[in-house]
């Protein structure tokens, strides 16, 4: 198993411990390359070439690959994130080893520039199926033109070269949606499988009816934390609690103080804390604007017994279910997540009832024990095909 952790801790590098920790359980012999990208040095511009090069294809990579798998002579390479260390060209390593590659596509990077299908404050889909000379227009990655230039190059060549439809052996995609877009995209449909993410060990579920709403993730423009401010002035007398750090912190805690009143920033949380604010909740509310993957503030809201409002976009669309396991309201709309709010979330037996189906919805899908028989069917399956 491979993955390249990004500098901002995130949901793929838990993920990728969590199905580590997994397949050992589950008795297959796991041996882990994990690389940060924090060993680049942004500050020289030597680095931040030879970066750019390597994204398109890393030759270190390539060499970390090949020697990982004549040491180990593994029957199968999982990669989480390859982006920009490792680069595609691992797969080709695989390839030539006769190993056989699955790939889990926690966003969109293989066939967008900044891997969200996000840009300048909306969803964005220029790109997908075509030569992504869009991207290089917005500058979709970093706002720099030469940052996008060498990640669309890569997208590029190894579409020329075959990479992404011969060197994989199969794609995980965390959601029917997703795999919709990466198909579009020009990923083979018939080498994408759907994997769900899990939670190892769930919280005990709480169905008592807490006195706040609670946000948890990324305080970033993608996320809407500012449609669900805007929205908060307009809810009557429910408290919204905002846990998480990012770029706009700092914009959002001062228009939380300054307009509501009933907001509160909270700033970073530890694991234990969010578990405690979410059994204190009344719901969980995901306000995004862009397309997500498979948030793990999802499972964490079901494994909790907590109903759901979230965005009526993308996989969230997927993963909630109207009126069982939560409510949705118009993307970026926050008159209609007020509404929304003021209509449906206020009633404490109603949301109850809908928390109560939330954890039966984890405890059907999301578990350890469900995922552990899903990726051990995908790599049997794989290992069938090559006999």
């Amino acid at each position: 198993m491979c993955h390249v952790a990004y500098r901002q801790p995130g949901g793929e590098d838990v993920v990728f411990e969590n199905e580590k920790n997994l397949m050992k359980e589950a008795g297959v012999d796991v041996v882990s390359l994990s690389l940060h990208n924090e060993i680049i040095n942004d500050g020289k511009w030597l680095e931040l070439l030879r970066t750019g090069i390597e994204t398109v294809w890393s030759r270190r990579g390539y060499q970390r690959i090949a020697e990982a798998l004549q040491r180990e002579r593994p029957d199968i390479a999982h990669f989480h994130n390859t982006f920009p260390l490792l680069s595609p060209s691992a797969y080709v390593a695989c390839k030539s080893a006769g190993v056989p590659v699955v790939q889990t596509l926690h966003n969109f990077r293989l066939i967008c520039a900044n891997a969200m299908l996000f840009t300048k404050g909306e969803v964005c889909e220029r790109c997908v199926g075509r030569i992504p000379v869009p991207a290089l227009y917005y500058r979709c990655y970093r706002n720099s033109i030469t940052a996008t230039a060498a990640v669309a190059s890569m997208q590029m060549f190894h579409c020329l070269m075959g990479t992404f439809n011969s060197k994989v052996s199969c794609y995980l995609a965390l959601t029917s949606f997703a795999k919709t877009r990466l198909v579009r995209g020009g990923l083979p449909e018939n080498r994408i499988s759907i994997k769900a993410n899990f939670l190892p060990i769930p919280p005990n579920p709480c169905f008592d009816v807490g006195g706040y709403a609670l946000f948890v993730g990324r305080i970033a423009e993608e996320k809407g934390v500012d449609v669900l401010l805007d929205a908060w002035s307009k809810v009557n007398g429910l408290q919204l609690m905002v846990a998480g750090d990012g770029p706009l912190f700092s914009d959002m805690r001062q228009k939380a103080a300054v307009k509501i009143g009933k907001a509160h920033m909270l700033g970073h949380q530890s694991k234990e804390s969010i578990q405690s604010l979410m059994a204190a909740s009344a719901f969980i509310v995901i306000p995004s604007v862009c397309y997500e993957g498979f948030p793990m503030v999802v499972l964490e809201a079901f494994a909790s017994g907590k109903p759901v409002l979230c965005s009526r976009l993308g996989g969230l669309d997927e993963l909630i279910l109207e009126d069982v396991t939560g409510k949705k309201f118009n993307p970026g709309d926050s008159d209609d997540l007020a509404n929304v709010v003021n209509e449906s979330m206020l009633d404490k037996k109603s949301l109850q009832t809908m928390g109560r189906a939330a954890r039966d919805e984890f405890d059907l899908k999301y578990t350890a024990d469900t995922a552990k028989k899903e990726l051990l069917r995908i790599y049997e399956k794989i290992l069938l095909e090559r006999a």
